[in-house]
């Protein structure tokens, strides 16, 4: 009996000797967090208590138990003053339904590399307190953010991501952009920016996403996006840019989604894409594109989607395009493609638009498409070609 006494009284201490030297948030960045809280509305929330520490997991910190694209989160990193201490280096507020301005207070925790406020109701601007941060990555994306571009962001140069689709800002991208040189990751679209894209722009040669969709440039799609040979993934769908495509887009070597849509004024031959071995999107929808479809495009074995509709292009259909196996979704909608249309459409299990261009049609073909095969209006037939 006294063993065992003795056992959970050791046990009993070990476990308060435990607690007593578990690390804890540093007192600053707790009044920090609470400061936070209350100019965002959520202190006392059952995800945002802090009478529990952040850092430990206890009470609802770090379970995580959220759903998708939803979540309430403060990491720590604990190894300061020997493991004793810990700061804050990543909060995630997402779908929180928080309707205020950005808290300048966010500035003084600073060891935060991360920051995401991604679809909430958050107003104004970026404050610009926010100079002295180091953040790393940054999402403000989906709220209700107004104003011009966030000069303020340009003096954070370590930023590696940045996130500012679907919000309110205006006016034209500063040329200060140049000083972040380190940007990776650059997600402007859904906004109302407008002006020509700046020449520091395609300074940023460590860009791997880009995406300025729906917005208000200006003028002509730049020569300089060569410079972004690192890309991965380019949007430039429905931004009032200008064509040509310029050629220097065939540096792009390790493209593996090229969105470009809606372009006005001048027009351009198909671009030369053949080194883009692993493209999976190709989408160059209204592009004012004339001539063939080159036959490389079919070579695309990684094509997952192609959209060339609503162009000037001519000639047949490559014959290389029925070694498109892996692509799900072909559409060469309203061009002025002849010839017969090729078999292999009508096998195909794709989802397929050849609609409204200048088809001859083959007698020893089928005398109606399958259902489901063929994406027109009201099935295929010869007054969806043109006359």
């Amino acid at each position: 009996m006294k063993s065992v006494l003795l056992f959970m009284f050791s046990l009993i201490l070990y476990k308060n000797f435990a607690s007593a030297q578990a690390p804890k948030l540093d007192e600053t960045e707790v009044k920090v967090l609470k400061e936070i809280g209350e100019k965002l509305g959520i202190n006392g929330t059952k995800e945002w208590d802090l009478d529990k520490n952040p850092c430990s997991g206890e009470g609802n910190w770090g379970r995580g138990e959220f759903p998708k694209g939803f979540e309430v989160s403060v990491n720590c990193d604990c190894s300061f003053e020997q493991n004793a201490t810990c700061r804050v280096v990543r909060i995630a507020l997402k779908s929180q339904n928080i309707s205020a301005a950005i808290p300048p207070e966010f500035s003084k925790l600073r060891y935060l590399k991360q920051l995401d406020l991604s679809r909430n109701y958050l107003n104004g601007t970026i404050p610009p307190q926010w100079a002295t941060m180091r953040l790393g990555d940054l999402s403000l994306m989906g709220n209700r953010l107004s104003g011009s571009f966030p000069r303020v962001l340009t003096r954070i140069t370590v930023l590696v991501n940045l996130s500012m689709e679907g919000n309110r800002f205006s006016g034209s991208i500063p040329e200060e952009i140049v000083n972040m040189k380190n940007l990776q990751k650059l997600v402007l679209a859904s906004n109302e920016f407008s002006g020509p894209l700046p020449v520091g722009l395609g300074k940023l040669t460590n860009l791997t996403d880009m995406r300025i969709s729906d917005n208000n440039f200006t003028g002509k799609i730049p020569d300089f996006i060569g410079n972004w040979t690192q890309i991965q993934k380019l949007h430039l769908q429905g931004c009032s840019l200008e064509g040509p495509i310029p050629s220097s887009i065939s540096m792009l070597t390790k493209l593996n989604d090229l969105r470009i849509s809606d372009l006005k004024t001048t027009g351009s031959s198909f671009p030369k894409l053949q080194k883009m071995e692993d493209l999976s999107k190709l989408i160059l929808r209204n592009c004012l594109i004339h001539g063939t479809i080159p036959e490389y495009v079919g070579n695309m074995r990684t094509l997952k989607t192609l959209d060339l509709s609503f162009n000037n292009l001519t000639g047949e259909i490559p014959s290389s395009f029925s070694e498109l196996g892996k692509t799900d979704y072909i559409y060469l909608t309203d061009n002025n493609l002849t010839g017969p249309i090729p078999g292999w459409v009508f096998s195909s299990s794709k989802t397929v638009d050849v609609s409204y261009n200048r088809f001859t049609w083959d007698s020893s073909g089928p005398n109606e498409c399958p259902r489901g095969t063929i994406n027109m209006v009201e099935g295929y037939s010869l007054s969806t070609n043109k006359q």
